[in-house]
């Protein structure tokens, strides 16, 4: 077992079944700039390894513990084949968003999936990799700058290669207008932000 203390600013009891969320935040850590993706990269790391993580707080001000349990693992035979649980089978991802942390963070969680991930950090470069790279899911983030995400996807339905593409649009708006937007722009789904991981990989499991 592994274990992290620390006497900061602690975390109130009530947020603590979410903290290992992806784009959780504690308000305090939102007003530090936190991304709300540090715990839920090291939750994902641990279960890779059949592992759990736990974290406790008092609250406020009374500091943070973080135990990660691992298993002894002894050497054995290992039947040919055998799937890891909790897996998705692997697909060719195109994440785009100009935020480019959350953009590296979603990825290395993607990859450690074991997908295979492009990051894209507008639309322009989004198309240059669509050059070379046709995903089976791409992941757009509307508000993007220049060339917004609608454009992005009337383009990219445009090519030939994208026509079995799952396009997934990602605003922190989803009205049925925005949802219906996106859907006349080519998406197929429509993600809310902060972006939920359980409905992310609702989608990705979809044939």
């Amino acid at each position: 077992m592994i274990t992290v203390k620390d006497d900061g600013i602690g975390i109130d009891p009530a947020f603590l079944p979410n903290v290992l969320d992806m784009f959780s935040q504690h308000a305090a850590d939102a007003q530090g700039g936190g991304l709300g993706v540090g715990l839920a990269i090291v939750r994902r790391m641990v279960e890779l390894h059949n592992g759990t993580v736990t974290v406790h707080s008092d609250g406020k001000g009374l500091g943070t513990l973080v135990q990660a349990r691992l298993p002894v693992v002894c050497a054995g035979p290992v039947e040919a084949g055998a799937a890891q649980p909790g897996t998705l089978p692997a697909l060719r991802i195109l994440l785009v968003d100009d935020n480019t942390e959350a953009l590296r963070a979603l990825g290395m969680l993607l990859e450690l999936d074991g997908h295979e991930v492009r990051l894209a950090a507008s639309g322009e470069d989004a198309l240059d990799i669509a050059g070379g790279f046709t995903p089976d899911v791409a992941l757009i983030d509307i508000g993007l700058p220049g060339i917004d995400g609608f454009q992005l996807a009337q383009s990219l339905r445009a090519l030939p290669a994208f026509a079995g593409t799952r396009l997934v649009a990602l605003s922190g708006y989803a009205s049925e207008a925005d949802k219906a937007r996106g859907a006349a722009a080519g998406f197929d789904f429509h993600l809310a932000k902060p972006l939920a991981m359980d409905a992310l990989a609702s989608i990705l499991s979809r044939g």
